[in-house]
C-alpha cells in the first residue's frame, strides 16, 4: 500500500523541489523517467526554480547540459518539456501537499483508517471490518490486530 498515493504535490515557486530526484510530476521521479536527460545534466541537484521560469506568459526553461543534447535525446527533452507545460502550474510560495483521499482536502483520520482495512481486508480476502476496542490502549490493540492477522514480527 503507497500512503504516498494520498498526496499530491503542489509545487509552489519550486524553490524546495529537486528536478530530478523529488516526485513531483506523474507518479516516477525525472531521473527515471528520462534516464539520458539525467545524465547530460551538469548539476543532478538542480530545484524545479532553476530548471522553470514563467515570463511574461510564456514558459521558459534554462539547462545546464554537459554536451549538447541530439538525436534520441533530443525527442526526450522534448517529451519533457510538453510533459511540464501541459501538468505544471508555477505559483507564489513553498510546496505544499493537498490531501486527495476525498473532495474536502483535509485530513481525516477516520477515512485513512477506512481505507488501510478496506485495501487491507481486500489484499487478505476478507470481507470483516476492523474490530477497535476504544476502552484498551492503542497499542494493545495493534498488538491483537497484527496476533489475529498473523502480521507479528517474531524471529524465526
Amino acid at each position: 500500500m503507497d500512503i504516498n498515493s494520498f498526496f499530491e504535490k503542489k509545487i509552489g515557486d519550486g524553490r524546495d523541489t529537486l528536478f530530478w530526484k523529488d516526485i513531483w510530476i506523474g507518479d516516477i521521479c525525472l531521473k527515471d523517467r528520462f534516464p539520458r536527460l539525467f545524465r547530460l545534466e551538469n548539476n543532478q541537484e538542480a530545484y524545479v526554480k532553476e530548471r522553470i521560469h514563467d515570463s511574461n506568459g510564456s514558459r521558459l526553461f534554462t539547462w545546464n547540459w554537459t554536451r549538447e543534447v541530439t538525436g534520441r535525446v533530443l525527442g526526450e527533452l522534448n517529451q519533457l518539456k510538453t510533459l511540464i507545460i501541459s501538468n505544471i502550474t508555477l505559483s507564489e510560495g513553498p510546496s505544499d501537499w493537498k490531501w486527495i483521499l476525498d473532495n474536502s482536502a483535509i485530513y481525516n483520520s477516520k477515512l485513512v483508517s477506512t481505507k488501510i482495512d478496506a485495501l487491507t481486508i481486500q489484499r487478505l480476502g476478507q470481507s470483516q471490518e476492523t474490530m477497535r476496542n476504544n476502552f484498551i490502549p492503542r497499542k494493545i490493540n495493534i498488538f491483537v490486530w497484527r496476533i489475529v492477522r498473523g502480521r507479528l514480527p517474531v524471529r524465526a
